[in-house]
């Protein structure tokens, strides 16, 4: 069974845990909208203790602002880690519905996790699946400016495009290490889309 809790609801929650320094701890399984991403800013740290549920995130507005033209700005993403995020035993996953604008490409992208600017997201024991419903879906994208840091470990990371794209558009660099994982990805399990540790 699943609870269907509204964006701000949950937001609003994991403000508070970020607010109190507390990990966020499951009870049951929750869906979520997730068209509004949610955002761990520089020097704020959340922490996901699933405790073997799930949290699923479903999206349906590939066109965020209306005007017929898929750009960067309307990626649908759960989580922007600016700051330092943790997931801890349970599942995460994401899927669009809808209209997929497939022509779009490269614009029309869905993931669980965009981590940029000096974030750092640390997966232990989890299971991350981005299901789909638009051409570029990834479970965790690295695209940065500044260093980016990611920990996997025991964990399973799923997407029906590419679970995991290393990505650095800057003058820093990304630091990847995966552990005792599976990565599963219809075109690639990796992908480095330019130069990372």
């Amino acid at each position: 069974m699943s609870e269907l809790i509204s964006r701000d609801d949950f937001a609003t929650a994991v403000a508070k845990a970020i607010e109190l320094k507390k990990p966020v701890e499951f009870i049951q399984n929750v869906t979520i909208d997730a068209d509004n991403t949610i955002t761990v800013a520089a020097g704020e740290e959340l922490t996901l203790n699933l405790n073997g549920y799930t949290l699923q995130g479903i999206t349906d507005d590939a066109d965020k602002n209306d005007d017929n033209k898929i750009t960067s700005a309307d990626n649908e993403v759960m989580f922007d880690v600016r700051g330092t995020m943790n997931v801890n035993g349970g599942r995460v996953i994401i899927k669009h519905v809808g209209d997929t604008y497939a022509d779009f490409g490269w614009n029309a992208c869905g993931e669980i996790f965009y981590v940029a600017f000096n974030g750092k997201l640390n997966v232990n024991t989890s299971h991350l699946e981005n299901e789909g419903g638009v051409p570029m879906a990834y479970a965790i994208d690295l695209v940065n400016a500044t260093d980016v840091n990611l920990n996997v470990e025991s964990s399973t990371l799923k997407s029906s495009y590419i679970p995991v794209r290393v990505f650095n558009n800057g003058a820093g660099m990304n630091n990847v290490t995966i552990m005792n994982s599976k990565l599963e990805g219809t075109s690639r399990a990796f992908w480095v889309h330019v130069y990372t540790k």
